[in-house]
């Protein structure tokens, strides 16, 4: 019982919620569309593409040899240090200053190689054009009391467009 009377009450409201919106779309006065065409706009716009042609070049860079006299001093007080606990300290302290100069040496060519490459070659800047394609408007056909009717929309209104209807004497 208690479904059944549910089911009457659910169906009554249904019905009202449509007749009302069906009521209301007879008052703000709808047109059917017909047909819906999008306007575009063509335009050209220039772009410019530059190239450069990439040449990995050695350049002469003054050699250092920073590197080299750093690693060997550094490498020697250890070796004097290790060589001093341990027995020779001038064979350690040699040894270390040979292998910090060896070490010191490879460090600075690294890093000159790297200062060595250069990037050069001619760049050109061709300028191209591109064409765009804009959406502009949206002309629109629609069928009001019988006579068919056309606009310009920013929008496409789907099927049926609300118009603005003012009524005034004749």
């Amino acid at each position: 019982m208690k479904l059944t009377t549910t089911l009457i009450l659910g169906a009554l409201v249904f019905g009202s919620a449509l007749s009302q919106a069906h009521h209301r779309d007879r008052d703000d006065n709808y047109g059917r569309v017909i047909e819906v065409e999008p306007v575009y706009r063509s335009y050209s716009r220039p772009i410019n593409d530059s190239s450069c042609l990439r040449i990995d070049r050695a350049v002469p860079v003054r050699t250092s040899y920073t590197g080299t006299i750093l690693g060997a001093v550094i490498g020697s007080a250890l070796g004097h240090r290790i060589g001093d606990a341990h027995g020779d300290a001038d064979a350690a302290a040699i040894a270390g200053g040979v292998l910090g100069a060896s070490l010191g040496h490879n460090i600075d060519r690294r890093a000159s190689y790297n200062q060595q490459l250069r990037v050069a070659g001619p760049c050109r800047v061709k300028q191209r054009h591109e064409t765009v394609r804009e959406l502009v408007e949206y002309k629109v056909t629609y069928r009001y009391n019988g006579k068919v009717h056309h606009a310009r929309m920013n929008h496409d209104p789907g099927k049926w467009v609300k118009l603005n209807v003012d009524v005034s004497p004749a």
